[in-house]
């Protein structure tokens, strides 16, 4: 009997975690799904990547990408050569396997893979997580067979209605399962509510600067985790052992990235174990917040391109589905005053803004992007086999 050929998949995702950990859910899943298929991650080559893709070894392969914009500068063009680089180089990823479908996920990593993609006829499709589609998406939707997207399709009036489909978020697996978190996993010795503070993968100064200077009032009531990213956790370390009598020190989780340790993946436990999270508002962090009903206090990052954070929050907010805080206006004292003011009432207001936030973020798009891919497979099969 003749052995059937492996098929071959390429998943684009790099740079941060809003990029990164849907891919490894999308790999997971091909892993996993009984077919024969070889899949290979194609990234940007980052320190978040390094960390995150740490397990796929030979599988993962990375790139040369240029964070490009639209102006005419010697930077600009600097960064233009290290795109037109990065194409040469998915070209030479993509003709050495040979993949029968890219999937791709946004990011600077994205655009030389899925120009390769085209000029190979490698049939291709993007997910677009955020209410307001990045410039890479918009170039790669132009030639992409199918545009997933995580917000209604009235939030894309400008692509054709017959490219995008409504999946949803991409949210890891794990955060669909029954939490298992125990609060001796960060060291806590009582049961005061849990707020979990992060600003997404390579942290926030603005978000770490305001929570540290609200710690001493926000210790007396509740347990802290605090994903500082790398640049801050040298300085939130000193200021922990300085400024927090040493009475408090075991109320506070401080860690520059959490990652997965003894088999358990740190972030899905911090969030299972939240009360409240107060975050920066990417599609990626929220979809992951409110598949579990968490309340949420968003802080947009103001400098995402197209201010998407700050659509994406707004669109929330008009939900009741979390309170906003714009970084101009974040302060210790109102830091303070927002988290206990959700905890009053037995923590009615937080407990329908967690509600509210899981009736918007009820479905995986996981689901969708998989059965897709695993399709248009099947239907490479039939077309070699006309040949």
């Amino acid at each position: 009997m003749k052995r059937e050929k492996q098929k071959k998949v390429i998943l684009v995702g790099g740079g941060t975690g809003g990029h990164i950990v849907p891919i490894i859910e999308i790999y997971k899943r091909l892993k996993e799904s009984g077919e024969n298929v070889s899949v290979t991650v194609v990234g940007a080559g980052t320190e978040v990547e390094k960390h995150l893709y740490k397990s796929l070894g030979d599988s993962y392969k990375k790139i040369t990408t240029g964070k490009w914009k639209r102006q005419l500068t010697v930077t600009n063009l600097a960064e233009m050569g290290k795109f037109i680089l990065g194409v040469i180089q998915s070209l030479w990823v993509v003709f050495g396997i040979r993949p029968g479908v890219i999937f791709a996920k946004g990011g600077y990593a994205t655009l030389p893979v899925v120009v390769a993609a085209k000029l190979m006829r490698i049939p291709y499709f993007i997910h677009e997580s955020d209410i307001e589609m990045g410039l890479v998406n918009k170039i790669a939707s132009r030639w992409a067979k199918k545009v997933f997207v995580g917000f209604p399709l009235k939030f894309y009036p400008d692509l054709p209605v017959d490219k995008l489909e409504y999946s949803g978020p991409i949210v890891r697996s794990e955060l669909q399962e029954n939490c298992s978190a125990r609060l001796q996993t960060f060291s806590f010795t009582n049961d005061l509510p849990v707020i979990f503070v992060t600003g997404g993968s390579q942290g926030s100064l603005t978000i770490n600067r305001n929570v540290a200077k609200a710690l001493p009032e926000l210790l007396k009531r509740y347990n802290v985790i605090h994903q500082a990213g790398a640049n801050d956790l040298s300085w939130l370390q000193e200021y922990k052992e300085s400024a927090l009598s040493s009475a408090v020190h075991k109320r506070y989780f401080l860690v520059d990235f959490l990652k997965f340790e003894d088999g358990r993946d740190l972030m899905v436990d911090a969030i299972c174990l939240a009360d409240l999270v107060i975050a920066r508002a990417g599609a990626n962090t929220i979809s992951e917040l409110a598949i579990k009903g968490k309340p949420m206090i968003l802080i947009p990052y103001k400098h995402a391109a197209s201010d998407h954070q700050t659509k994406n929050a707004r669109f929330l907010e008009e939900l009741n589905a979390a309170l906003v805080i714009s970084d101009d206006k974040l302060t210790p004292r109102n830091i303070i005053e927002k988290i206990d003011e959700l905890f009053l009432n037995d923590g009615r207001e937080l407990k329908l803004l967690g509600h509210n936030a899981m009736e918007m973020y009820s479905k995986n798009g996981a689901d969708a992007i998989l059965q897709t891919i695993l399709h248009q497979l099947q239907l490479n099969k039939k077309k070699n086999n006309q040949k």
